[in-house]
């Protein structure tokens, strides 16, 4: 039953990271209002959220399939 308290992470490139953190402060005002266009808000938004900045897509892909195994 340990697996039900399992964090899953989200595996992103810094890139994607970064556009789906701008995106969010671009488009929703109240998270605009929370958190600013800097990278120590960029890196406690990931931390909050489980974010795991890795170097590729390719690597992205391979750790989410091991974290669904």
């Amino acid at each position: 039953m340990g697996h039900l308290n399992k964090t899953f992470y989200n595996y992103m490139t810094e890139q994607d990271a970064w556009d789906e953190y701008l995106g969010l402060l671009k488009d929703d005002n109240t998270f605009a209002e929370q958190w600013k266009d800097t990278q120590d808000d960029f890196e406690e938004w990931c931390e909050i959220n489980d974010v795991v900045l890795v170097d590729t897509q390719q690597r992205v892909n391979q750790l989410e399939e091991a974290q669904l195994q």
